[in-house]
């Protein structure tokens, strides 16, 4: 029987090979810095609740301190639950979290010219976002692979809180905000920019996580010279 034209049956590529499991020290580290950016989160907004003397989870402050202190806790869990793996599960939920103190953080100092003399205010619009900034800027490897779907995503978070404030707002007969006045004229001006600065800071994150990967798999430098 002839054999022209026969084409070998495809063989099964591998896949992905695990990494190297980490050590006991990388594990550790994980766990106490996860911790302690929740606790810094946590912190700002329970100081928010003893100055205030009871709960605004419907203010973007507090519900953005609340979901970073959350999201930090289940993250410190993830490297004692299953040790191979030091990074959250998904990029994406990662940069979420952070774009959302990021709104916080721009929104009250550059737009509202918020006040930063109480410790409350502090921790939440200053020491969780960098917290969290710093996290990403240092801390594991998943924001190495945040992809273009990702960066288009990026305002989902805050457009599902604009939503719900300007609901509340309508329900209750004054906004949560002054700027998330519907009848304001300079509403759609403020959201039409907070929409572009929110891409274009999901491009930086996207960007610095390249980056970290470049710099983490460059080869280290040859010790001396030619003889």
């Amino acid at each position: 029987m002839s054999r022209a034209g026969y084409a070998p049956p495809m063989m099964p590529q591998p896949g992905p090979q695990p990494g190297p499991q980490p050590s006991s020290g990388q594990v550790a580290f994980t766990v106490i810095w996860k911790l302690a950016v929740s606790a810094i989160a946590f912190t700002g907004l329970f100081l928010a609740h003893d100055a205030f003397g009871s709960w605004h989870l419907e203010e973007l402050s507090q519900l953005g301190s609340l979901i970073a202190g959350v999201y930090f806790l289940l993250a410190a869990i993830i490297p004692l639950a299953r040790r191979r793996h030091l990074d959250e599960p998904d990029p994406f939920v990662r940069m979420s979290v952070l774009l959302l103190v990021l709104v916080t953080l721009g929104v009250y100092n550059l737009v509202m010219a918020g006040q930063l003399d109480k410790s409350w205010s502090k921790f939440e619009h200053i020491f969780t976002p960098l917290a969290l900034l710093v996290d990403w800027f240092a801390v594991g490897r998943n924001q190495e692979t945040v992809k273009w779907w990702h960066v288009i995503a990026a305002p989902a978070a805050p457009l599902a809180y604009l939503v719900f404030a300007v609901m509340k707002g309508n329900a209750d007969g004054s906004p949560i905000y002054s700027i998330l006045d519907t009848s304001d004229s300079g509403f759609f001006p403020f959201v039409i920019g907070a929409l572009i600065g929110i891409w274009v800071v999901a491009l930086l994150l996207m960007g610095i996580g390249r980056l970290h990967r470049s710099m983490r798999l460059a080869p280290p430098p040859v010790a001396g010279g030619s003889r």
